[in-house]
């Protein structure tokens, strides 16, 4: 599936991927968050920045609520680098975030350390103040 063809044709299975974002349709977006998280869960792929920047694509025309998916992946991104995926966490908050990134920020916090977890905490109730 997926997981052997991220591992053996890997710059054909980003832009397969990369195509399936471009058609913003749930289905397809399903899709990519799959490929996605093929490519975060093998150790050998080092390239993190490039797979939170098509996650980033996926959460701009997300409007279909694939917060399971999409946790998913944070999980599994965040046991490889938990820095990187704090600081997009981070971002999220900053950004005009819809009411599902809520969710999925709050399910994928507990996976963070005690220490990230109140970075982010004080950062929803910074935002919640504003709003």
């Amino acid at each position: 599936g997926m997981m052997g063809m991220a591992k053996e044709k890997p710059d054909y299975s980003l832009k397969f991927i990369e195509d399936l974002i471009t058609n913003e349709s749930k289905g397809t977006n399903q899709a990519a968050l799959f490929g996605l998280e093929s490519f975060a869960a093998n150790p050998s792929y080092l390239n993190l920045p490039l797979l939170f920047r098509y996650l980033s694509k996926i959460l701009n025309a997300d409007e279909n609520g694939l917060v399971k998916e999409i946790s998913s992946l944070l999980r599994v991104l965040a046991t490889r680098s938990e820095q990187e995926t704090t600081y997009f966490l981070l971002g999220l908050l900053s950004s005009d975030h819809k009411p599902d990134l809520t969710r999925v920020i709050r399910k994928v916090m507990k996976y963070l350390s005690q220490e990230n977890q109140v970075l982010i905490r004080e950062k929803m109730e910074t935002y919640q103040n504003i709003s």
